[in-house]
């Protein structure tokens, strides 16, 4: 299984190969530059995944709650009970 950083070069190597290229060759300026780029890849959110708020806002329990209790019915799907449509009703709020 690969590092993050064997990852992140990879990546690097493929979108950028002449900061690769620099950074490879050991060039100071572009060995920093390739570090604080790298601790920006480490906060990246997977893909997959979503930001929410630690809090949900009333808003976003109104929204899973309609639809956990089947009184909302987005692109044909009820929920009904479903805490999996609530979930991702609430999830779809959040983006947008």
């Amino acid at each position: 299984m690969k590092t993050e950083r064997e990852l992140f070069l990879e990546w690097l190597k493929k979108e950028y190969p002449m900061m690769y290229q620099w950074y490879s060759d050991g060039l100071e300026e572009w060995k920093t530059k390739v570090e604080y780029m790298f601790v920006a890849w480490q906060a990246r959110v997977p893909e997959g995944y979503v930001v929410v708020p630690k809090e949900p806002s009333a808003e976003l329990v109104n929204h899973g709650h309609q639809v956990f209790l089947g009184h909302f019915n987005e692109g044909g799907q009820t929920g009904g009970r479903s805490l999996y449509f609530a979930y991702k009703a609430m999830l779809e709020a959040v983006e947008k």
